[in-house]
């Protein structure tokens, strides 16, 4: 498991995959950041448990601030069919 000083990133958070891995993140303690183009929906799901960066995969700003002292990243969408 990450440190909990060490924020893990989650890409697709809000997701079917990305929800039970956060979850499960949150359960085993780990500083979670998310990066949602949803925040209200992120925040209904999480509540106050993990930190939310507004933005997506197509804007440089909010990649830098999602990225920004991340130690892990996971990237939870599903494989292309």
């Amino acid at each position: 498991m990450a440190s909990p000083s060490k924020k893990v990133l989650i890409l697709g958070g809000t997701g079917h995959y990305g929800r039970n891995i956060t979850r499960s993140l949150i359960r085993h303690g780990a500083n979670v950041r998310l990066l949602t183009r949803n925040s209200e929906n992120a925040r209904r799901l999480f509540g106050d448990k993990i930190e939310i960066v507004s933005g997506d995969m197509e804007d440089h700003r909010s990649l830098e601030a999602a990225f920004r002292d991340v130690g892990r990243i996971i990237y939870a969408y599903p494989p292309c069919r």
